[in-house]
């Protein structure tokens, strides 16, 4: 594969749409964590505290179905991220540049080329794969809730 490097430095400028775009939905992000942190920290915590001292097996079983929902929800969230990443990769990849064209970044990118290009595709199926990791420790967390508790 030959490398196409241009003769000056092209920049791809910084969309400020995109940027605060970016910003609210991290605060979003933050805000529906913490909220799910208090909620299995407070009320939830304590149910599951008393029901595990008065039946333990109920208690596993309640465990169970919340993290049954947490799972559905991890296995949505990273298929969609993890599509995004593998089809970018390409995209670079097929492109030989990164950013691709047409991508909106929220700072100005130096387009790079070549070899580096190609190892930012490596990045994003890297990233991909790490995301899509997420969903074993829901596997592990099913796995851990079976041998407390045996039927």
């Amino acid at each position: 594969m030959e490398d196409h490097i241009p003769e000056k430095e092209e920049i791809v400028p910084a969309d400020e749409g995109l940027r605060k775009k970016l910003v609210v939905f991290l605060v979003l992000v933050v805000f529906l964590a913490g909220a799910g942190v208090l909620f299995l920290s407070g009320p939830f915590q304590e149910e599951i505290e008393r029901l595990g001292k008065a039946n333990p097996h109920q208690a596993v079983e309640k465990l169970r179905q919340w993290l049954r929902v947490a799972q559905v929800a991890n296995v949505l969230v990273t298929v969609v991220a993890a599509a995004y990443f593998i089809r970018l990769g390409f995209r670079i990849l097929g492109e030989g540049r990164f950013p691709p064209s047409g991508m909106r970044v929220i700072r100005p990118t130096k387009v790079r080329y070549g070899k580096s290009a190609r190892l930012a595709a490596v990045g994003q199926f890297c990233i991909a794969v790490l995301v899509a990791c997420t969903n074993l420790i829901f596997y592990q967390l099913q796995r851990l809730l079976d041998t407390l508790v045996q039927p």
